[in-house]
């Protein structure tokens, strides 16, 4: 499986399967969008980076972020949090996600579909090249 940044093999499975579970989705988002469309049926999928909730200020996060600490706390991990976004923020806030759930709710966006909302600040225009 192609990981960004390259990994050694066994070192961070948890990061692996939550790559691989989100691919899985938004191909899945796809095929289900291409095939209810002629049903006047949506399907999006909204990829978040960060969130500034408690799963993200949690010690299980703050050690993937920092796992050259042996107990990192928020200090400490919140600067590796600007690694996954293009725009220099450590997160974006729960707000932020759910406005973008509005908006594909909503009849401004009726003939959005099949779409990947990245509510990202950047971050997969940072870690995948859009010409491969």
């Amino acid at each position: 499986m192609n990981a960004l940044p390259p990994m050694q093999v066994g070192t961070d499975p948890g990061g692996t399967a939550y790559m691989y579970a989100k691919r899985a989705l938004a191909e899945f988002v796809h095929e289900l969008a291409h095939n209810l469309a002629p049903k006047m049926i949506r399907a999006n999928v909204v990829h978040p980076t960060n969130v500034n909730t408690d799963m993200l200020h949690s010690d299980p996060m703050y050690k993937s972020f920092r796992p050259d600490l042996e107990h990192p706390g928020g200090q400490d991990a919140t600067p590796a949090f600007y690694v996954q976004q293009a725009m220099p923020i450590p997160w974006i806030e729960p707000v932020d996600i759910s406005n973008m759930v509005l908006f594909l709710a909503s009849d401004e966006s009726r003939y959005v579909t099949g779409m990947q909302m990245r509510v990202d600040a950047g971050g997969y225009l940072k870690w995948y090249d859009f010409h491969k």
